[in-house]
């Protein structure tokens, strides 16, 4: 069997090279080839003698030396070699449109060496981190082309791992797949209760270092332009706004609170699973002038993007008195009456806590027999009625939470101090394998 595995930084090499010790314990003749984007990863597995590349500079050089050919190409195509430019790079162009030509030039030289790379290993199987970044959508349509098995690979809700042949987010299968909810509540209430209860692995501490490779590297190739401008970090400042951060322990006075969740901005969800809104300065200010009589709108901040959204945002709160939430995540979902988020993932724990939960975006949680979803921007204002007056029918969360956490999601998080997804990653692809063989 061989295997190329597409990573990020330190902490996704640290699980990646614990899934291919996983796969050698099956079969020591099994063939694992890892891919590195960002330079902490290269080097944790660089570090500890282990074969890999730092791909997004091996395909930088491979551009630099081919320039003015790709220049041509990225001036004059739309697509090359099947592959539309302008889409693969779409998730790099919200983060820095400027650089929308030297993000082409970069998706021309992925197309060539992932193609040569597909071509001379062959491998049988490739796991990819997550489903959006230019090299990821890359290797999948050139994966399909020679008929190779894609797993996408995500963190899940809960310390869980999302590995789903058809991706993650919003594409995640779960999303499609038939949910039997006329099941007994009591059968799949003790299956999830016990899921629940069960022994939190603690997380692991990064080596400062590591991360801080990232951004030394960035700081030394990008004043002489020798950057891959698909790794380039953007370094968020704070704005210190005047605004209430406020701890609710009192909500008699509130008629209705509604919690809103914000996200990071460059989240691929934001990218791609957002029909409706561009900004979360956008989305505070709708759900706001939406809100049903007498209801308070309490704002949460992504806990690494505290005082980092948009200007705007923050005046705009402050304009109308908007309260930040600053109470821990568990106690402000239990206090509001409705939780509004765009597609995070903290959406699924408000419906695990029996919340009303408003979805604005797509995502895979988004089933209309657990959550209320927007349809319509124009209609936001009726949703969000209408998610007052609603009842959580617990029968059919419980059936969800069920299928979701027994069924597709792997328990472990990439992160936990002790790993054991690997174990569980590795017969559900030894398992395919066996299958297709049988076939």
């Amino acid at each position: 069997m061989k295997i190329i595995c597409l990573g990020y930084y330190d902490d996704f090499a640290r699980f990646f090279l614990s899934v291919k010790k996983e796969l050698k314990k099956r079969d020591k003749e099994v063939d694992f080839k890892y891919l590195s984007i960002y330079f902490s990863g290269f080097l944790y597995f660089l570090f500890r003698m282990q074969n890999v590349s730092f791909f997004s500079f091996r395909v930088w050089i491979d551009q630099s030396f081919n320039r003015l050919k790709y220049i041509d190409i990225a001036d004059n195509r739309e697509f090359y070699k099947g592959v539309n430019l302008d889409d693969v790079i779409q998730y790099h162009v919200f983060l820095n449109g400027a650089k929308k030509k030297k993000l082409k030039i970069q998706a021309i030289s992925y197309i060539n060496i992932i193609e040569k790379e597909l071509k001379k290993f062959k491998p049988n199987a490739l796991i990819l981190s997550g489903d959006s970044r230019m090299s990821i959508e890359i290797f999948s349509i050139k994966a399909r082309e020679f008929n190779i098995k894609i797993y996408y690979f995500e963190q899940g809700p809960f310390g869980t791992t999302i590995l789903d042949r058809s991706g993650v987010n919003a594409n995640y299968s779960i999303r499609s797949k038939k949910i039997d909810f006329n099941r007994p509540v009591n059968e799949v209430k003790l299956k999830v209760d016990s899921f629940f209860s069960r022994n939190k692995e603690e997380r692991y501490k990064r080596n400062p270092f590591y991360r801080g490779s990232d951004y030394f590297l960035q700081a030394v190739l990008s004043p002489f332009g020798m950057l891959p401008p698909d790794i380039h970090m953007d370094i968020s400042y704070k704005y210190e706004a005047n605004i209430a951060v406020n701890i609710i322990t009192d909500r008699s006075q509130f008629n209705n609170i509604f919690l809103l969740i914000l996200q990071v901005p460059f989240d691929a969800n934001m990218v791609y699973h957002s029909p409706y809104f561009d900004s979360h300065f956008d989305i505070v200010k709708c759900v706001y002038f939406s809100l049903p009589h007498d209801s308070q709108l309490l704002v949460r901040e992504h806990p690494l993007y505290k005082g980092k959204y948009e200007k705007e945002l923050y005046e705009f709160m402050c304009q109308n008195n908007i309260i930040l939430d600053g109470d821990n995540l568990k106690d402000s979902i239990n206090k509001s009456d409705v939780v509004v988020v765009n597609n995070s993932t903290v959406g699924i724990e408000a419906i695990a806590n029996m919340k009303t939960v408003v979805v604005l975006g797509d995502c895979y949680y988004d089933n209309p027999q657990i959550c209320l979803k927007l349809e319509r921007k124009e209609g936001l204002d009726i949703l969000l009625k209408d998610a007052v007056e609603n009842k959580v029918d617990v029968q059919k969360v419980w059936c969800y939470l069920d299928a979701l956490l027994n069924v597709y999601l792997i328990d472990g998080h990439f992160r936990d101090e002790n790993l054991k997804s690997p174990f569980n990653i590795v017969n559900q692809i030894t398992e395919d394998f066996l299958i297709e063989t049988k076939e």
